[in-house]
């Protein structure tokens, strides 16, 4: 759903905006709460509507490598491996 939502931007990044972004604030890492928008209206993509607005949640963690500090959206790993196999973005039509 998140990959269409951006996809349907036409790779235009000025149409697309976070709004009422809230976060909780234990030490190391933050759930946050967030709306992603899109100019422009619902759009058809593949047969299928597209909303213009997701409402979502995602975990954060702080990352202070590479000179200045940044937070991240937090990646789960697959245990076999050791590997990354998705983040903890979560998201569904406003």
């Amino acid at each position: 759903m998140e990959v269409n939502w951006y996809r349907a931007a036409g790779g235009d990044r000025s149409r697309l905006h976070v709004a009422d972004f809230k976060c909780d604030q234990p030490v190391g890492r933050r759930t946050c709460q967030f709306t992603l928008i899109r100019d422009g209206g619902p759009v058809e993509l593949r047969g299928e509507t597209v909303a213009d607005r997701l409402s979502c949640s995602a975990r954060f963690q702080r990352n202070l490598r590479g000179g200045s500090p940044a937070w991240l959206v937090e990646r789960r790993l697959r245990v076999p491996r050791g590997s990354f196999t998705g983040t903890t973005l979560r998201c569904e039509p406003a």
